[in-house]
């Protein structure tokens, strides 16, 4: 069910939610150990994508670390318990979020976010509804997801015509954050002011005098998705269920 390439991305997206939201709300060692197995199987299934998900995954190592230890002194402060039932209860929690971060980075690694916006749209289409701010709403994510990595390259560039040029950057990781937040809107207008330029250009070589709409990509949620869905919920029902 999670290998499927002609899943609906919203089918798709949908069950790796389920079963992340399956993970956390898992109390037991037991039906944790299952969602484990789970999770080994499809990492054997998608074992291509290993490597860039270690990559993506090695950040988070230190915060499943410090956050444990966080807890764990915290907890011996302000509660009564025993500490082997406070390592436990740390232990429990960390393998929780170890799961729910692995499922989430391979879904990151495997899948665009494009194809889920292309998905919701053909959903609301689907559906007849015509409410604008949410038309314009999922016009304005598709363009800053086609407009990122054209950011992501000027931003490059910048960096190293600053190294270049021997200015200093700074490694701090929130001063990178408010810098780069600084740029962030001069990136994009020039990315819109470079889409307008390409746009003039084509008219000016004939292109659109007789313009008609263009047409959309479609993507159907048909009943083997809905079906889909009601299968992975009733699977996960019947882990907490019955294990």
């Amino acid at each position: 069910m999670f290998f499927n390439t002609s899943i609906n991305p919203i089918t798709r997206i949908y069950i790796y939610l389920l079963f992340s939201i399956s993970i956390i709300l898992s109390r037991d060692i037991q039906v944790l150990f299952v969602h484990f197995i789970i999770l080994l199987a499809i990492f054997y299934i998608k074992r291509s994508l290993i490597s860039t998900f270690k990559n993506k995954f090695k950040p988070y190592l230190l915060f499943f670390l410090f956050g444990s230890l966080i807890f764990f002194f915290i907890s011996l402060i302000v509660s009564e318990r025993s500490i082997s039932i406070i390592i436990f209860d740390i232990f429990l929690a960390t393998i929780r979020l170890i799961l729910m971060t692995s499922v989430m980075i391979l879904y990151i690694v495997e899948y665009q976010s494009i194809n889920l916006l292309t998905a919701v749209r053909s959903l609301w289409y689907t559906f007849g509804l015509n409410i604008k701010w949410v038309d314009r709403l999922i016009v304005f994510l598709e363009l800053t997801y086609r407009f990122f990595p054209l950011m992501q390259q000027k931003w490059y560039f910048t960096q190293k015509s600053q190294k270049a040029l021997s200015i200093s950057t700074t490694t701090n990781q929130m001063e990178k954050i408010i810098k780069y937040s600084n740029y962030l809107p001069d990136f994009i207008i020039l990315n819109l002011f470079n889409s307008e330029k390409i746009v003039e250009n084509m008219l000016i070589r004939g292109f659109g005098s007789n313009a008609r709409r263009s047409t959309y990509p479609f993507l159907s949620f048909n009943l083997e998705n809905g079906f889909l869905c009601i299968f992975v919920f009733f699977i996960i029902f019947g882990i907490h269920h019955y294990v």
